[in-house]
């Protein structure tokens, strides 16, 4: 690793309630190296529960992903962020809870605060954080990561 820090901010994600787990952020790493991720999560709405799950290799089928802007803790380092941060603009068809390997999972109730320990994942595997809550919710969500 060579410490490139980047990350990305999200402002009032959207998590629709239901019985359906939504997929909300997935973290790619490189073919070539591994990657330390870390998400911040605060919530924002009064009274609703929230419970967030973080999948290694979570493979889904189906949706439209949005690759995002990174950007670099110390922004004249000369490294290139090489992973890939996604955030979903379509929700996949296929969110079996038996797709990739649950490694946490995180609840919180309406304005509660949380900070994920850290995952390292390996060269070319993802990481998805996803959600799931009984009625509609939104959510500040900033990812973190380190090559």
């Amino acid at each position: 690793m060579a410490r490139l820090i980047y990350s990305h901010s999200f402002k009032a994600v959207s998590i629709t309630g239901g019985a359906d787990h939504v997929a909300l952020l997935r973290v790619e790493a490189p073919a070539n190296q591994k990657v330390l991720v870390r998400f911040k999560i605060f919530g924002k709405s009064g009274t609703t529960h929230v419970a967030y799950t973080v999948r290694r290799g979570s493979a889904t089928t189906g949706g439209t992903v949005n690759t995002l802007v990174a950007t670099k803790r110390v922004g004249n380092d000369a490294e290139t962020v090489q992973g890939v941060i996604r955030e979903w603009t379509a929700q996949p068809t296929d969110k079996s809870v038996t797709n990739g390997t649950v490694i946490d999972t995180v609840g919180l109730i309406g304005t509660e605060k949380a900070v994920t320990q850290s995952y390292l994942i390996n060269g070319g595997e993802s990481l998805t954080l996803w959600g799931i809550t009984p009625t509609t919710t939104t959510a500040d969500i900033t990812v973190e990561c380190e090559e």
